[in-house]
Parts: structure tokens; sequence; C-alpha cells
């Protein structure tokens, strides 16, 4: 079983949960300013995820991440760049 890290500051803006038994990004800190890194190890990234993160401005994505599902980005207002390491 992979879990998230949990020492850097970046990584507990976001919750996980065990989906269909896939480490699946659920939802981020609303109020979270910057960028964000998705550790290695998540497998997907749930819907509606990043939903009403206004002030995220950027995402990066391992190549663990084999799926993204519908709207995870969704009204993301400052949402500028996503850097997907995906094959």
């Amino acid at each position: 079983e992979i879990l998230p890290p949990t020492s850097n500051s970046v990584y507990k803006m976001l919750e996980y949960k065990y989906v269909d038994g896939k480490l699946t990004v659920v939802g981020c800190d609303k109020y979270y300013q910057g960028e964000i890194v998705i550790p290695y190890g998540v497998e997907r990234i749930g819907y509606r995820a990043f939903y009403n993160c206004w002030d995220v401005k950027s995402v990066e994505i391992p190549e663990s991440v084999t799926e993204i599902m519908n709207d995870a980005f969704r009204s993301c207002a400052a949402l500028e760049k996503i850097n997907s390491l995906l094959g």
C-alpha cells in the first residue's frame, strides 16, 4: 500500500482516498495559493478534486497518475499551467 508523503506542506494541501483500490486525490485546500505537486504513487485525480481552488497557479502530475476524472480542475480561475509526466 502506497501512502502519500506527509512531510511536505504542499502534499498536505491535498486530500487522499483509496477509490476502487487506487490512491486518488479527492480534494485540496480551497485557500491554498501557488503550485501543487502531486506526489508519486497517486494513481488518479478524482472528480472535481480541485473544484473551486481559485488560487492554484500550477499543478505537477507524476507519471504514476493514469486517470484524471471529469471536472478535476473545474473553476480553477488562476490555473495557468499543468505539468504532466503522463505517458
